[in-house]
């Protein structure tokens, strides 16, 4: 059987699995770069093992900590997309010849001498796989909600405060903060030190769990000296029912793949995720702190990319006036400047029927300014937590924010989509939705039109008004 399959293969070219036996050099990054001789161990039990050691110096050993079973292997990520094939040291790294083996408690980091090896490795480790029957996941470079899983699977490096079991004191460590999906109902987060993977029981906290996040330093812990030179918009804590963590990341993306992958997965599981932003920071402070420009733009745009819960009011099609809770999120790569999405509370899906580009926007008019948001049926409803979008063919969303805060977050997220993407729309307030819309019509006015700048009116449309005039500003 052995000899016909050979025979069957061209000459000269080795069967990928003939490769990884007899092992090969690559470049392991841990992020520190060293020289690692990778080969496979056959089994007769099992599907084998991944093994690695000094490139040279005499007899290999097969030593548990430097073994990877591919029973073990989540995922196979090709090109640059773990923080250690990011890092400085992997900067020489050749995109087209790194690769990720993330398994359940080790992960490897590899750069191969060329991109023929890294396909006879990747190849080997398929089939070797696919013939134990299991389903191996290779993933190219992505984009949205699948991309920022692939990075929670990975792990990022973050700073991890927390109390001492010996001593009050608060102390702070870097851990290695992954995801592994397949432990829970819906996943879980493990930590553990950066240069050791490995699922400890203690250092766990299952998604499902999960009852609050929160966005800044809003815990106790994130408010002591400890953690004063930890940027804000890079902290956040998440508190589970049993574990509760409280972090810095190393930049606001990785901030923001865990916490919208966290928000996807848990919606889209059917379990309302609570997320709270700090409350006694202002978006002008806010903007400060981040230094105002794209990111702090972007910021807003990732916030609507996780989705909050909105309260929708529209009229049924016999005239009734019907108040709904909704799930509300932003999908950037639909359409040209993205579309927002709504679906019941709860979870998270898209509708081509429950989908408005933001493209085909008119208009967006702040507080009750719409038939449905003066009706009897809104009266309770703070001015200052409602919005109305108008698009083309008769589109309209009418919404109630849980708070002011998030209602100008929403709507500094719109704003920046639509200037990213060269549109304009006009916002108006204190008008009736047909007068301003003749007024848009006969004006060239910047994308916020409302009254005089009162520097001490601290509404919604005011407070985005004077953001937008400072970003306009700003590129000139």
């Amino acid at each position: 059987m052995t000899e016909q399959k050979k025979a069957s293969e061209p000459q000269g070219k080795p069967h990928p699995l003939d490769f990884m036996v007899t092992g090969h050099v690559f470049n392991h990054y841990t992020p520190a770069r060293e020289q690692i001789l990778l080969w496979y161990k056959k089994s007769s039990t099992d599907a084998g093992s991944l093994f690695w050691g000094a490139p040279s110096g005499g007899r290999r050993e097969e030593n548990p900590d430097r073994q990877l079973p591919l029973r073990s292997l989540t995922d196979i990520f090709l090109g640059k997309q773990t923080d250690m094939l990011r890092h400085a040291n992997a900067n020489a790294a050749q995109q087209d010849r790194c690769f990720s083996l993330i398994g359940r408690n080790k992960a490897l980091n590899l750069e191969a001498e060329s991109v023929e090896l890294l396909n006879n490795f990747v190849q080997g480790i398929n089939d070797t796989l696919s013939m134990a029957g299991k389903e191996v996941v290779v993933d190219e470079r992505n984009d949205g909600a699948e991309a920022r899983i692939a990075k929670m699977r990975t792990g990022v490096v973050v700073t991890s405060f927390m109390y001492s079991p010996s001593s009050a004191q608060p102390t702070k460590q870097e851990v290695l903060l992954f995801y592994n999906p397949s432990v829970g109902d819906a996943g879980s987060l493990f930590w553990c030190t950066p240069s050791h993977r490995q699922e400890i029981a203690s250092q766990c906290i299952p998604l499902r769990s999960l009852t609050d996040i929160y966005l800044g330093k809003q815990t106790d812990i994130l408010k002591t000296a400890y953690a004063a030179a930890a940027p804000q918009e890079r902290c956040f804590s998440l508190i589970g029912k049993t574990h509760s963590l409280n972090m810095e990341t190393q930049s606001v993306d990785d901030l923001s793949a865990f916490v919208e992958g966290i928000n996807y997965i848990l919606s889209s599981s059917g379990k309302e995720v609570v997320l709270e932003k700090q409350d006694d920071v202002g978006f002008e402070d806010l903007e400060a702190a981040r230094g105002g420009g794209e990111e702090f733009e972007n910021a807003h745009i990732e916030l609507m990319t996780i989705g909050a819960n909105f309260i929708s009011y529209r009229f049924d099609s016999i005239g009734n006036a019907l108040r709904e809770a909704i799930f509300v999120f932003y999908n950037k790569n639909a359409g040209e400047a993205g579309s927002l999405y709504w679906c019941e509370k709860g979870r998270r899906s898209e509708s081509n029927d429950r989908c408005m580009p933001l493209k085909s926007l008119t208009d967006i008019y702040l507080g009750k300014q719409t038939e449905i948001l003066k009706h009897p049926i809104a009266d309770t409803v703070p001015q200052n937590r409602c919005i109305s979008m108008i698009g083309r063919r008769g589109m309209q969303l009418d919404l109630e924010a849980d708070s002011p805060d998030r209602l100008n977050s929403w709507v500094n997220a719109i704003n920046n989509a639509l200037t990213q993407s060269g549109k304009e729309v006009e916002e108006l307030r204190d008008t009736q939705p047909q007068q301003a819309h003749d007024a848009a019509a006969a004006s060239s006015s910047s994308m916020i039109d409302a009254a005089e700048d009162d520097p001490n009116d601290q509404s919604i449309a005011a407070i985005a008004k004077r953001m937008a005039r400072a970003r306009k500003e700003g590129r000139r």
